[in-house]
């Protein structure tokens, strides 16, 4: 069984993408631990310059209130880069990392002020390293996010003898779903980065691997891999 915690719109996603790899006929719950809240207020764009985003939501919640694109547009990696371009954006790739994203920045010198978008909780302080590397930056925060728990569906599978592969996107989501407990089923995790992985409780987990790069693309790479030398254990293609 796979267990997404996702979102629900890149939950979705994800799931699709997974049923297209392994097929309709094996279970794929899906329980969001976050919901996004996009913010009403647009942001100020007096004298911005450069804009950067570090999250898809971010992003949408930028588009979604503003309609001007005549700004140098950093972004994290390559998914939030594709739906920028979609938007009608030239974005600069930051290679998937944040801090790749930060000595980029830092090398390339934009105009300033930038505008780091962003929502309520972030994993670095990235405006405030690139304000003390001299490039001015302000934030915005546009969306929030309400924690919610796990589904009925997804307790009752973490509390079967069933193995269960759980992707982790970030930190906060792997800090979010070990507080609230689970189950006694054997518990694959495929986290996203080492950051990720640093708020795994390796105790409560039966095997723990970490994708290639820090992208989506890496994350179904190693859910696969994993699903698959798990089934060949088991010597049956139903195991998971």
């Amino acid at each position: 069984m796979i267990l997404i915690t996702r979102p629900e719109a890149s939950g979705r996603i994800f799931a699709d993408q997974i049923a297209e790899l392994i097929g309709n006929n094996h279970d794929i719950i899906q329980s969001p631990l976050l919901v996004i809240e996009r913010f009403k207020s647009p942001p100020n764009l007096s004298d911005i310059k450069s804009l950067i985003f570090t999250s898809a939501h971010a992003f949408r919640a930028f588009v979604y209130l503003e309609k001007r694109r005549d700004f140098a547009c950093y972004v994290v990696g390559s998914a939030t880069a594709e739906i920028a371009m979609l938007a009608n954006f030239e974005p600069i790739d930051g290679g998937g990392h944040a801090d790749a994203l930060i000595e980029k920045i830092i090398n390339d010198r934009p105009q300033t002020p930038c505008l780091y978008v962003r929502g309520e909780h972030v994993s670095s302080d990235l405006a405030g390293m690139l304000n003390a590397a001299g490039i001015t930056t302000n934030q915005v925060t546009l969306y929030g996010q309400s924690v919610y728990p796990v589904s009925v569906e997804a307790r009752d599978a973490l509390n079967s003898k069933k193995p269960v592969l759980l992707p982790l996107f970030s930190a906060r989501s792997a800090q979010l779903f070990f507080e609230q407990g689970i189950g006694s089923a054997p518990l694959h995790v495929i986290a996203m980065s080492e950051a990720v992985a640093a708020n795994v409780p390796r105790a409560k987990v039966k095997s723990i691997r970490i994708a290639r790069q820090p992208n989506k693309d890496a994350m179904l790479d190693a859910l696969l891999s994993l699903w698959n030398a798990a089934n060949q254990l088991e010597g049956k293609s139903s195991a998971l």
